[in-house]
């Protein structure tokens, strides 16, 4: 869930991430239920049984905060969801607002920029980055490195640092990734930055992150707290009644992408450890300061309903959970993501659960289409076996 989003630019922060940049992944996710996002409930065996239960299906949980990738994007640069691969490619769940170039550094971008080498450079390693092609990140990455240290451009080094340490978040080199984090903050710190800035919340919602997927529960929620803490202090000295407008309010709408991508990832973090009720809360928290961030019909917002009305399918609250996936739906179909075909499945096997056969089979069955003409192999196998379960219900 999420850091300064700012990364655009020699920012640390990737924090508009989930919500400013969900396209992601956060907001990310991520769309949250099936190769990319947050929960993905996939069937176990079909057949036709008296009863339907919940424990026929297997779930498992995905963090959209791996997701989350440091970009270089103009504060209002508007992603072409219909460009999103299927679950099993997507590459991130961003989009959306994304502050200045460097906005927590104090570094904006310009039209000179985009012709320096540095920055050239560095936006070849995101790229690479965001294709998956991590390896190839690192060494670029490194490069750009060196070129920053010839340089003595503090900025652009402190940058880097972060997009190392967050390759290897994303490839899972999870103790890599913390002691890059870890020297990153020191750094910071010596730099003169105080402990509770932005860029260094951001950071340590990575290492609480790093910390839940490692196992160590309680030293990621130390860490969370901490981070929410933080910025929930922030947040509220805001006055969240107004209208924010993302030319003169983009410290503030970073602010709060910051801190919606917290109660994202903090939700998550309970989610891993099957705490559905705190998971709910954290995720609902995050949903209404998304839609102040991006509105009610946003990429993103889509996101996280779907994850809510996953949670509430996980704790069989059937009729919340349709509600949920039924609104995410209906902004699926005005953004025209191919993630709908998603959010469809999660809908029908929701019905299945209901035992509301007719509804299943209605959404399962629009889900395989989309499936198909998207060649979607591993969805439509899930459909079929949904439309085979619930057609042979309706059958009896």
């Amino acid at each position: 869930m999420m850091m300064s989003a700012s990364v655009v630019g020699l920012t640390v922060p990737t924090a508009a991430r989930l919500f400013r940049s969900f396209s992601g992944r956060c907001l990310l996710v991520k769309c949250s239920t099936y190769g990319g996002s947050c929960i993905s409930l996939q069937p176990g065996q079909v057949q036709c049984s008296s009863s339907f239960n919940h424990s026929s299906f297997d779930h498992h949980t995905y963090s959209s905060e791996q997701e989350e990738y440091p970009r270089f994007r103009n504060f209002q640069e508007k992603k072409d969801h219909k460009n999103h691969k299927s679950s099993s490619s997507r590459k991130y769940l961003l989009a959306g607002f994304l502050p200045s170039f460097g906005a927590l550094f104090g570094l904006e971008e310009d039209e000179k920029d985009k012709d320096d080498p540095l920055m050239k450079t560095i936006k070849r390693g995101i790229i690479c980055q965001r294709q998956r092609e991590f390896d190839k990140a690192e060494v670029i990455f490194h490069a750009a490195l060196s070129s920053a240290v010839e340089q003595s451009n503090l900025k652009a080094q402190v940058y880097l640092y972060s997009c190392l340490g967050h390759n290897a978040f994303l490839k899972g080199e999870y103790d890599k990734s913390e002691k890059v984090y870890k020297e990153l903050i020191k750094r910071l710190i010596s730099e003169g930055y105080d402990e509770n800035h932005e860029a260094i919340i951001e950071i340590s919602l990575k290492i609480a992150t790093i910390f839940s997927k490692t196992g160590r529960k309680s030293l990621a929620e130390t860490g969370y707290d901490f981070c929410l803490k933080a910025q929930k202090s922030r947040v509220e000295k805001m006055d969240l009644n107004k209208k924010f407008d993302p030319e003169t309010d983009k410290n503030e709408l970073n602010t709060l992408a910051l801190y919606g991508m917290i109660l994202d990832w903090y939700g998550k973090h309970h989610l891993r450890n099957n705490q559905y009720k705190e998971a709910l809360s954290f995720t609902g928290q995050a949903l209404e300061i998304c839609k102040k961030v991006h509105g009610e019909e946003h990429y993103q917002t889509m996101v996280l309903l779907s994850d809510k009305g996953c949670i509430h399918n996980l704790m069989e609250e059937w009729d919340s959970a349709i509600t949920c996936l039924h609104k995410a739906s209906e902004i699926g179909k005005k953004v025209k993501t191919n993630q709908l075909k998603v959010i469809l499945y999660n809908l029908g096997m929701t019905y299945l659960m209901k035992e509301d056969w007719d509804s299943a089979a209605r959404d399962c069955g629009l889900a395989y289409k989309f499936a198909y003409e998207e060649n979607d192999a591993q969805l439509l196998k899930m459909t079929n076996e949904c439309l085979t379960k619930a057609n042979c219900k309706t059958k009896n």
